[in-house]
């Protein structure tokens, strides 16, 4: 099974060289807990942005379905998620 020090291994491995690094819902707590989303604004799932929004160092946007800022795109839930990745098949095939 993999646990989070895995996902957090895997994320640290690989986002120096991706040219997008997308999360889905909590996904954007791993590239926090990073610190890879500091000064930049961002979104998560509804339930969790109270929590998110104790650190000074992140801008969340509450009412936003997904948030780009360079290389890095997250969304809110599972709907928002469907949204960012429709967006990130024409921004890649254009």
């Amino acid at each position: 099974m993999i646990g989070c020090s895995d996902i957090l291994a895997f994320i640290t491995r690989i986002y120096k060289t991706t040219q997008i690094t997308a999360s889905v819902c909590t996904g954007s707590l791993f590239l926090s807990k990073l610190r890879l989303l500091e000064g930049l604004k961002y979104t998560t799932h509804w339930e969790d942005l109270e929590a998110l929004a104790q650190n000074p160092n992140l801008l969340v946007l509450k009412d936003a379905g997904f948030v780009e800022n360079g290389k890095y795109i997250t969304s809110g839930g599972i709907a928002s998620g469907i949204s960012m990745s429709l967006y990130l098949v024409k921004k890649i095939l254009s």
